[in-house]
């Protein structure tokens, strides 16, 4: 009895993460807002300003293989919602856990079923791990230096782009995981010289207890 008790126990452990669920508190879970959303009025970063504007917050979950999903969401999906008797009705904070928990498993296990069939991407916005480098940008890229410049050291992802409008993207996620920075991937980040505009945007983490219901 010993001998099968050891025996189940072994293969316990080392079924792997593939089969196991994630929550909102899992260390492969990181939270994001796009910087422009989190500035005040002096350019000062302030999440709880960011609240009060209620932009969509966006979830990275790195997967058991090394590569990475990118997703978005509502403000408004972690504080109203049916609950019973398809009534809209304020969360309270662990409904509104609940809800993030079934979202963030919903996507990770659609990854999961999309490849074992080799359709990475597909269902999801899936990006490949490809190289630690150096991030490079044009010279007059407008981002505060303790957020990202040239020379940080970053991790490289890619996509095929089946799920991000048909437009092929890099992602570019600094070492502390506090950064990412998405463009098209066959563009340099840059600013556009007549327009002004950016080819990128920054997003920067956050506590996603700024969105939940208190």
């Amino acid at each position: 009895m010993k001998k099968l008790i050891t025996f189940i126990i072994i293969i316990l452990s080392v079924i792997p993460i593939y089969g196991k669920k994630i929550n909102y508190k899992s260390s492969c879970v990181y939270y994001y807002l796009p910087l422009d959303e989190c500035l005040d009025s002096r350019g000062f970063l302030n999440f709880e300003y960011a609240t009060l504007k209620g932009p969509n917050f966006w979830a990275l979950i790195f997967l058991d293989n090394g590569d990475v999903l990118f997703e978005n969401n509502t403000w408004g999906s972690l504080n109203y919602g049916m609950v019973s008797n398809y009534q809209t009705v304020n969360y309270t904070r662990q409904q509104a856990i609940n809800y993030l928990n079934r979202w963030l498993n919903f996507y990770n296990d659609i990854a999961k079923d999309d490849r074992k069939y080799r359709y990475d991407g597909y269902s999801t916005s899936y990006y490949y791990y490809g190289v630690e480098t150096e991030f490079e940008a044009c010279s007059d890229l407008n981002i505060d230096p303790d957020i990202l410049k040239n020379g940080d050291k970053v991790d490289l992802y890619y996509t095929f782009g089946y799920s991000t409008d048909n437009i092929k993207k890099n992602i570019f996620i600094t070492k502390d995981r506090k950064t990412i920075l998405l463009c098209p991937s066959d563009q340099k980040p840059c600013l556009d010289e007549v327009e002004g505009k950016a080819n990128y945007t920054i997003f920067i983490r956050f506590d996603i207890n700024y969105y939940l219901p208190k």
